[in-house]
């Protein structure tokens, strides 16, 4: 007699966790938009402040998947760029990451200093990620 009892608490959990979804879902949209245009914003300043905006030009698209992660899609040039400088493209695609997602209120502040979980990926292939421990370090 218990078991069924519990079955209404079950079911409005469930209901819960459905509808919270589609919330998250329609953040994570507007997270990655206003991504995709700071990306482009930052990218025509790349040619007359390349000091601040250049890393934006080995940058296609960056991808919030939730929980502080992101995907970075990237340019064939950024896999000639040494292993230091793709370092600094993708800690300033950091910047612009947290920045963004603590906007939309997709990371906390406390999220925001520890980094995002990146994963590196050029043409479908992922050529690095960041590291588990320290994600401003990246395997690549």
């Amino acid at each position: 007699m218990r078991r069924w009892m519990s079955l209404p608490l079950i079911i409005v959990l469930v209901l819960a966790i459905l509808l919270g979804s589609g919330k998250t879902l329609a953040d994570r949209q507007t997270a990655n938009q206003q991504l995709a245009q700071e990306l482009v914003e930052h990218q025509s300043y790349a040619d007359t402040d390349p000091a601040n905006y250049g890393y934006a030009k080995y940058i296609r698209q960056i991808n919030d998947r939730g929980h502080g992660k992101i995907t970075v899609q990237v340019t064939r040039n950024f896999c000639q760029l040494s292993d230091n400088d793709k370092t600094n493209v993708m800690n300033q695609v950091q910047a612009l990451a947290r920045m963004v997602l603590t906007e939309n209120r997709r990371i906390s502040k406390h999220q925001a200093a520890r980094g995002l979980e990146a994963t590196i990926c050029c043409q479908k292939k992922v050529i690095g990620h960041s590291r588990g421990d320290d994600h401003y370090r990246y395997r690549w």
